[in-house]
């Protein structure tokens, strides 16, 4: 019950605890073996407005039926 507990002390907060940073690879080697296997990796601009707007066209039905 969200209403009988005390609300948590978020000015504190958590520290970030110490990471290496993540090792960084050339990304050509996966973008050819995609292509390889028949997958276009780069999506082109016209295919990415179709996608975009699909999805905004079911955000809206989603919508609509709410």
């Amino acid at each position: 019950m969200a209403a009988c507990s005390p609300a948590p002390d978020i000015e504190e907060g958590t520290a970030a605890a110490p990471a290496p940073y993540p090792r960084l690879v050339n990304i050509d080697p996966l973008l050819a073996q995609a292509k390889q296997i028949g997958t276009d990796p780069t999506p082109t601009q016209d295919e990415l407005a179709q996608r975009a707007e699909a999805l905004r066209a079911r955000a809206e039905a989603l919508r609509a039926n709410n």
